[in-house]
């Protein structure tokens, strides 16, 4: 597939640079500011025989590759040093609507092969574990040849217990409870990491911007999440559950999650898409087509749409008054519809203020799924290159 995915590069501002000066090299190839050992000397004002030796040991892990590039005039021909990108790769499992899906992921944040599973929403623990297996069967062929499988990252919806690797819960398959993550593949010893989708997002999203976040999805579900200078916010089991809050509509409607009166089920993509898209409506398409669908609708015009705005719009406000955020992004298919957004953005901007605090940016977040796997595989990947790199 060879997609370029990642937002940013590995390792932008990692404290385990310092000191490590293969590392420094290594990140300085990846992102282009070194293409020749002479210009790691002048860079960073190493001597020629240091330089010569982190490169070599650069190019036994199989890290680095240096390659003759066609000589000008009579001159030698340059030798020119570049990343290997396959050397390093991460396996990240996450959601998409009613899919499970995995990708395989490399150094470069080029996505190898992606596979993807319908999960009927009645599966159960066993039918949604045969399903994981069966899509790392499938993309464990994609994993290149010498390449270290770095870890195996599972971004994840619902409620998680980090600590003993199980999925609580997730509305989206109600009788899968307490799945456990670990020990689903042969390969036990490879590292597992697990994080929620919303916290997979933000940590991605706050490498570029570090100030204090609060990333709010509207889509398929209604979930957030909260950082500050990396950090995440979190909770026991769960965090940001804002799509199950109760509201007091007089119609108290039935959630997927098997209660009632959920914001989600007077907001969330699978409760009012069959409504807003009628036929074109499929509870498989991913978010990705609902926003392609969404993008030319009359939604300010649809009463559905206007009380799904409201809420949402009390959602953020009360979101505001708990966390204080420098920095709101909405993200999900909805915020694709101009006219919607510049509704939604006009009216947190009348209802926003609050004595003298100073009004946060409201920003319309877009490539969730692209900054979802950077989130999750980020940390394997950097686990791994400091595995090779010592």
């Amino acid at each position: 597939m060879d997609k370029r995915m990642f937002p940013e590069p590995i390792f932008p501002d990692s404290p385990a640079i310092d000191g490590n000066d293969p590392l420094r090299l290594f990140l300085a190839i990846q992102q282009g500011h070194i293409s020749s050992r002479r210009d790691a000397v002048v860079r960073f004002g190493m001597r020629s025989t240091t330089v010569s030796e982190h490169i070599a040991a650069l190019i036994e892990q199989g890290l680095v590759i240096e390659s003759a590039t066609p000589r000008q005039g009579r001159g030698r021909p340059s030798i020119s040093l570049v990343v290997n990108p396959h050397r390093i790769v991460v396996l990240v499992f996450k959601v998409v609507s009613q899919y499970l899906q995995v990708v395989c992921v490399n150094l470069a944040g080029q996505i190898l092969q992606q596979e993807q599973m319908l999960a009927p929403a009645d599966g159960d623990n066993s039918a949604l574990q045969l399903i994981f297996k069966q899509l790392h069967a499938k993309v464990r062929p994609a994993i290149p040849a010498g390449a270290l499988l770095a870890g195996i990252s599972f971004s994840l919806p619902g409620l998680l217990d980090r600590q003993n690797a199980r999925w609580v819960f997730c509305a989206r398959w109600p009788r899968m409870k307490q799945l456990a993550l670990d020990g689903l593949f042969a390969d036990g010893e490879t590292p597992l990491a697990i994080t929620r989708t919303m916290d997979a997002e933000l940590i991605a999203r706050q490498v570029r911007s570090p100030e204090s976040t609060l990333l709010l999805h509207w889509g398929y579900g209604v979930g957030m999440a909260f950082a500050k200078n990396g950090v995440l916010a979190e909770g026991g089991y769960g965090f940001g559950e804002v799509g199950h809050w109760r509201t007091t509509l007089p119609e108290q409607k039935l959630c997927c999650c098997g209660n009632t009166g959920c914001l989600e089920t007077w907001t969330a993509l699978w409760a009012l898409g069959p409504e807003l898209l009628q036929d074109k409506f499929n509870l498989q398409d991913d978010e990705i087509r609902s926003a392609s669908l969404f993008k030319t609708l009359p939604l300010t015009t649809s009463s559905t749409m206007q009380r799904a705005v409201s809420l949402m719009g009390d959602v953020v406000d009360n979101l505001c008054r708990l966390f204080f955020p420098q920095r709101i992004i909405i993200s999900g298919p909805f915020m694709a519809n101009p006219g919607l957004w510049a509704q939604f953005y006009d009216n947190f901007m009348q209802r926003c203020h609050f004595i003298d605090m100073p009004v946060p940016e409201l920003i319309a977040g877009h490539r969730s799924h692209e900054f979802e796997i950077y989130g999750a595989a980020r940390g394997l990947l950097e686990q791994g290159l400091l595995r090779l790199i010592r």
